[in-house]
């Protein structure tokens, strides 16, 4: 057990080297692609400016030679680099656009406002549930008691259950509430209310995880910030305290 554990860790973290490597060459070669775009579309245009308003009014000797390049194809180049240029860096836009096809549930889309990124703890429980489970509510962990889309423990649901009476909630929780998403995160709130009073976003994640995990809390925090900017905020998670 313990064996497939550490696979799964050292797979997990060759995937996540490998999908920030790709992501570096990706911008390195759109950079580049860039640069190489306004080099030539500058060199074509100077070439295009010299035979025609300096070699043809100087030098009638040159005339000749400056006569027999049609200017028109530099029109014709130009515009293809052009048009190559909007083509290409609409489409880089369309693809960093696709940060996240998973949508948190029942959350409405903000105004055309965008205020600065703020905690919700109700969308991090969404971003928690797509590192989670992938938001399947019969998730089950191979190595844990962990289930459902928040993988909470059996401890989790005790706490709970010790929460509610402390808090005289008449509420009582059982280990089946786990697979139930809206009770799972009813148990996820209660906990957080009680043990992250001061609000804080990587107290949050660190509870939920029961220890602090830096790719843990980078997944969790990325996600999140998909979600929230799929609601119109701005920022990122690393503006959080």
């Amino acid at each position: 057990m313990e064996k497939k554990l550490t696979l799964k860790l050292v797979w997990t973290s060759i995937t996540r080297t490998t999908k920030a490597i790709a992501k570096s060459l990706y911008k390195l070669v759109k950079d580049i692609l860039l640069l190489l775009f306004s080099a030539v579309f500058i060199v074509l245009f100077a070439i295009y400016t010299f035979f025609e308003m300096v070699i043809l009014w100087v030098d009638k000797k040159v005339s000749s030679f400056a006569e027999r390049i049609n200017p028109k194809w530099f029109i014709y180049i130009i515009f293809a680099l052009i048009v190559l240029f909007v083509l290409f860096f609409s489409f880089t836009k369309a693809r960093t656009s696709e940060n996240c096809s998973f949508k948190a549930d029942s959350l409405e889309v903000a105004s055309v406002v965008r205020p600065p990124m703020e905690f919700n703890l109700d969308v991090l429980a969404q971003a928690l549930i797509y590192v989670e489970s992938r938001g399947n509510d019969n998730a089950k962990s191979e190595i844990s008691s962990a289930s459902g889309p928040l993988q909470e423990l059996i401890i989790f649901v005790d706490e709970a259950n010790r929460l509610s009476e402390l808090y005289k909630l008449d509420v009582k929780f059982e280990y089946s509430d786990r697979f139930d998403r809206q009770k799972a995160i009813d148990m996820f709130k209660l906990i957080q209310h009680h043990h992250n009073p001061e609000n804080s976003f990587i107290r949050a994640v660190t509870i939920h995880r029961g220890f602090f995990s830096e790719d843990y809390y980078s997944a969790v925090g990325e996600q999140y910030d998909a979600l929230m900017h799929n609601l119109g905020y701005e920022g990122t998670y690393t503006d959080l305290k």
